[in-house]
């Protein structure tokens, strides 16, 4: 006795619907991905910007006898006041004062200015700072206005200590790129949604044409 359904298609009766509807299959394949190459070629120009922070201390040390245990305490207010600079630049205030600087547009809403620099510290005293802007030399400005907008709130601090200030930050040059879909990933996703498109849309074809002559029969 046979253990196939009357809706079991062989391997053989799926490469014959797929020959006889090979124009409607390829046909769906390559409007897919000539769709993928417009969607491609009008996606907005957007650069991804690189800064690196570096809070140093600039204060002098004073030599008395606790000298000795200074380097460790040194280190973790380093670690401390580098969380704190990574904070600042996730808070729409500083967010919004240091692209007003720049003159960049500012996000509408809060959780987007919340959102606009990542910063994660590689080190105790390194913060990586990325964003995404659609013009490199407004990249450029929002980097130079980071560090005079942390460099204000660090001296507003400093000014309350009865002697030099204590930290700076410095800003490095930007490290800017486009940063794009590149053409081949929107090609395979192409390619992938046409062949998967095209195959469904073949088999339902068939299986209405056949419905159709069913009835007619």
């Amino acid at each position: 006795m046979s253990t196939h359904g009357p809706h079991d298609v062989s391997l053989d009766t799926l490469l014959h619907i797929f020959r006889t509807h090979a124009r409607t299959f390829w046909t769906v394949l390559i409007l897919s991905l000539m769709l993928a190459v417009s969607v491609w070629a009008l996606q907005p120009t957007a650069y991804a910007v690189h800064v690196l922070l570096d809070v140093a201390r600039i204060g002098e040390t004073a030599d008395t006898p606790d000298y000795t245990y200074d380097a460790y305490y040194r280190l973790q207010a380093d670690e401390q006041f580098g969380e704190t600079v990574a904070h600042w630049l996730r808070t729409p205030r500083v967010v919004d004062d240091v692209l007003r600087t720049a003159a960049a547009p500012v996000p509408a809403t809060l959780r987007a200015r919340e959102r606009f620099f990542r910063a994660h510290r590689v080190s105790p005293q390194s913060i990586v700072v990325t964003y995404t802007v659609t013009n490199p030399l407004v990249g450029t400005r929002i980097a130079q206005a980071m560090g005079k907008q942390l460099n204000a709130r660090v001296a507003a601090l400093n000014y309350t200590v009865p002697r030099a200030p204590w930290f700076a930050v410095k800003v490095s040059d930007p490290v800017i790129a486009r940063d794009t879909t590149p053409l081949w990933l929107a090609l395979a996703a192409g390619g992938v949604g046409g062949t998967v498109g095209g195959g469904l849309f073949v088999l339902v074809l068939h299986a209405v044409r056949g419905a159709r002559r069913t009835q007619q029969a």
